[in-house]
C-alpha cells in the first residue's frame, strides 16, 4: 500500500516528518491522529490523541520529532471542555513500535494566561541526545529554549534551560524557528500591541 498515491486516505494534515529509515510520521485528521508507516507505505501505527478516556477535555498533537530509532516525540496539547482555551500540554515520547507512550514533560497552563488552541510549547528538534523545545513566557515577553538529555537515565529530570530570547516591548511572539546549534539565528512571528 502507497497511502499517498493509492487510497490512504490522510485529512486536515497538520505536519509529516520522514526520519533516517524513511518511515513517515504524519499528524492528520485536524490534529487528533498521529499515524506511523514505513518505508512500503505499511502502517506501523495510528494513534488517537486523547490520553484519557472519557474526559470532555480536548486533546492535539500540535508539535513532532522523531529520534534515529524511530521514536516519535509530540507535543499534546489539552484544550478545556469548549475546545477553545489550552488548560495544560505535554511532551510524550512514542516507542518506535507505538506501543508505549512516556511522559516526558507537563506544563499547567495558569487561568491567568489566555492561549487558544496553541499554548506554550513550540518546535520540537533533536540534536546529539537532546530534545529541544521553546517555551513561550508571556509574563516577560520572551521564550526559553529548553532541552531535555535523551539518554534513559535522565528522562526524569526536569529540562534545563539553555538560551532565552527577549522580544522589543509591545510585541506579542507568536511562533519561534530555529535550532539549538545556533541560538542566536531564529526566526520569529510577533504581533505588535496598539
Amino acid at each position: 500500500m502507497q497511502p499517498l498515491q493509492k487510497n490512504f486516505p490522510f485529512e486536515a494534515v497538520s505536519q509529516a516528518v520522514i526520519d533516517q529509515m524513511d518511515s513517515m510520521y504524519v499528524i492528520a485528521h485536524s490534529k487528533l491522529s498521529l499515524t506511523k508507516l514505513d518505508m512500503n507505505g505499511k502502517v506501523v501505527y495510528e494513534l488517537d490523541s486523547s490520553l484519557k478516556q472519557g474526559q470532555q477535555n480536548t486533546y492535539m498533537y500540535n508539535d513532532l520529532a522523531v529520534d534515529e530509532h524511530g521514536n516519535a516525540y509530540v507535543i499534546v496539547t489539552v484544550l478545556d471542555e469548549f475546545g477553545l482555551k489550552v488548560v495544560r500540554e505535554h511532551i510524550l515520547k512514542i516507542s518506535s513500535d507505538g506501543k508505549s507512550r512516556q511522559m516526558l514533560y507537563t506544563d499547567n497552563i495558569p487561568n491567568t494566561e489566555t492561549h487558544m488552541r496553541v499554548g506554550k510549547l513550540q518546535r520540537l528538534h533533536i540534536e546529539q541526545n537532546q530534545l529541544y523545545f521553546y517555551k513561550k513566557q508571556p509574563q516577560n515577553n520572551s521564550a526559553i529554549l529548553m532541552s531535555i538529555d535523551l539518554v534513559q537515565d535522565s528522562l526524569l529530570k526536569p529540562p534545563t534551560e539553555v538560551h532565552s530570547v527577549l522580544l522589543p516591548p509591545n510585541q506579542y511572539l507568536k511562533e519561534i524557528i530555529g535550532t539549538p546549534s545556533s541560538p542566536y539565528l531564529l526566526f520569529y512571528k510577533a504581533r505588535t500591541f496598539i
